[in-house]
């Protein structure tokens, strides 16, 4: 299977998705803290609030990405699903080596770590993606394997958004408190 124009698709999505998830964390204040829109973006600056800055932007950028590369792919929804879960290990794990074994580094470098651990995050992302979509045999399972996946990841930012469990990963850094209706304990 010929997967050049996949390929170009692949690369020119790491920067819209990495714009994409500039916007995306700052799109709750922006839009009035509206609660909808908290239930998918970022609502306060814990670690685990900053998942969504990944996940939603892959998802958006995928879908409009289908519609140019779609008789060039097999599992595509499969090789996106991958995409996202590649992201989240690569860019949390990352993030959190650097803050357990630097926990007094300096704020500037910190952001500085946590921005080239998301990019860094995408970029190896969309290369597991796109090596999915171009090397693995369509098989139907896939497809609900990924439905299914992204879906559980749906539902448990919307829980976790509303009732999130009360530990560090879920505090927001900068006011102690939890989850969209801020509470502290």
């Amino acid at each position: 299977m010929n997967c050049k124009k996949l390929f170009k698709y692949e690369i020119v999505g790491i920067f819209i998705i990495f714009f994409l998830g500039v916007l995306w964390h700052q799109l709750y204040d922006i839009l009035g803290q509206n609660f909808i829109v908290g239930l998918i973006a970022p609502v306060n600056e814990s670690m685990w609030e900053h998942w969504k800055i990944g996940f939603f932007p892959i998802i958006i950028y995928s879908i409009i990405e289908y519609f140019f590369v779609k008789d060039e792919t097999r599992n595509f929804l499969f090789s996106k699903f991958i995409s996202i879960i590649i992201f989240e290990i690569v860019c949390f794990s990352l993030t959190a080596l650097w803050h357990y074994f630097f926990k007094e580094a300096p704020e500037t470098l910190n952001l500085i770590v946590d921005i080239g651990s998301y990019f860094i995050g995408i970029v190896f992302g969309q290369i597991a993606g796109y090596y999915t979509a171009c090397k693995t045999n369509y098989k139907k399972t896939l497809f609900y394997v990924a439905i299914l996946g992204i879906l559980i990841h749906i539902i448990v930012f919307i829980i976790f958004t509303i009732n999130p469990p009360k530990y560090d990963y879920f505090k927001d850094s900068t006011t102690g408190k939890y989850g969209i209706f801020n509470t502290t304990s």
